[in-house]
């Protein structure tokens, strides 16, 4: 992964990186997930990076806009946060979670999980990898 970590801009190798430092921290683990990873694999250009968090996602997006003096959306209800770093990036952080769907077409019950459980209810395609 880090050959390909290596192809992108600057900036977006630093934020990595910074979130990387930040979960060291706060000894956590964190993960790159979703449509930026299987981007990165096919080379292309996508800087709506995901990340999920097998811990407190919310207090870690606090953490991160924090270091970065950003804005930070909240979506409690679902465990996750969107950090807006510039018009054109934005990493959303995740609670690792498992959810269940009541009935069709209503909203999830979301619940705390593994790393296992949140890739789990993901597609089955690059995106859960």
């Amino acid at each position: 992964m880090k050959e390909y970590i290596k192809k992108l801009p600057e900036e977006i190798q630093e934020l990595i990186k910074l979130a990387g430092r930040l979960a060291d921290s706060e000894n956590v683990s964190a993960y790159l997930v979703g449509g930026f990873v299987r981007d990165l694999i096919l080379n292309v250009k996508n800087l709506d990076l995901d990340i999920v968090v097998e811990n407190d996602g919310i207090r870690f997006a606090e953490e991160l806009s924090g270091e970065l003096k950003v804005k930070l959306i909240r979506h409690r209800r679902f465990g996750t946060a969107t950090v807006l770093i510039k018009p054109h990036i934005k990493l959303d952080v995740a609670t690792a979670r498992k959810e269940f769907y009541p009935k069709p077409a209503c909203l999830p019950v979301v619940s705390s999980g593994t790393l296992k459980d949140d890739l789990f209810r993901r597609d089955f395609t690059m995106n859960a990898m």
